[in-house]
């Protein structure tokens, strides 16, 4: 019993010290301005944390919803079905594998597909403070970071304008 004690003891503190050490390379990366995780919708995911550019077919249309919201005319809804009819959809993810998937003896692929846009999405994208170049960053003062890994696809003034106007339109009952 003291032995498998003592192994377990071991195991964890190995463990704790791996965790540590990419926590720490996480933290540097965000650091020095580097965006270490995926990038949203109108931004290409290449495998570089340090480059994360426009992309050419969502990165438009991501422009144009800030715009369109901030006429006032526009619900999350409206722009929602808008995007739609332009041809957004969100960037390729694969689904959740099912119970028998992963019960399966069988290597199973489940091929990358693209979700339709919905309203919650759109609300996640006008919220998103990455589209004005900044990244989350504990540490800092206000929590954020200005990026050296992507361009800002939105004006700060246009962003905080959005933000407002969301804003305005949250009741709490």
């Amino acid at each position: 019993k003291f032995f498998l004690q003592l192994g377990n003891a071991i195991s964890k503190k190995e463990s704790d010290d791996k965790s540590d050490v990419v926590k720490r390379g996480l933290i540097n990366k965000c650091e020095k301005g580097s965006m270490p995780g995926y990038a949203p919708i109108g931004y290409l995911n290449t495998g570089d944390s340090k480059n994360k550019p426009f992309d050419p077919v969502r990165a438009p249309i991501i422009k144009t919803l800030f715009e369109k919201y901030t006429e006032g005319t526009w619900s999350l809804h409206d722009l929602a079905e808008w995007a739609k009819k332009e041809g957004l959809t969100m960037s390729p993810s694969r689904r959740k594998r099912t119970t028998t998937e992963m019960l399966s003896d069988e290597e199973i692929k489940i091929e990358p597909i693209c979700r339709v846009i919905t309203e919650k999405h759109i609300q996640r994208i006008l919220s998103n403070s990455f589209f004005i170049g900044m990244i989350k960053d504990k540490d800092s003062p206000n929590g954020m970071r200005i990026s050296v890994s992507h361009q800002p696809l939105v004006e700060q003034e246009l962003f905080y304008r959005v933000q407002g106007m969301l804003k305005s339109k949250r009741v709490s009952i």
